[in-house]
């Protein structure tokens, strides 16, 4: 993923994101490497993270290993109404 400033590549090995520096003067060239820190977020063929526009900070789901529960509430609405003091 490009940085938004366009002057960093952030990718994924196989143990960590690393940062590459680019330029872009006379063809394009990569001048550095950094390992930001070590990757043990889920990656898999789609898209699972996401650069932040300050571009120091990612956004990456973590797998849980306890496995995943979803709870989904229907009629929230009403509850919450009932539940609120009267205006």
């Amino acid at each position: 993923m490009w940085s938004h400033n366009a002057r960093e590549l952030f990718y994924r090995d196989a143990a960590s994101v690393v940062a590459a520096t680019v330029a872009t003067a006379g063809g394009f060239h990569i001048t550095g490497r950094k390992a930001l820190f070590k990757d043990s977020y889920l990656n898999s063929n789609a898209l699972q993270w996401d650069i932040m526009p300050d571009d120091q900070h990612f956004v990456m789901i973590k797998p849980d290993d306890a496995g995943v529960q979803m709870t989904v509430v229907t009629n929230w609405q009403r509850e919450l109404k009932a539940k609120l003091p009267p205006r």
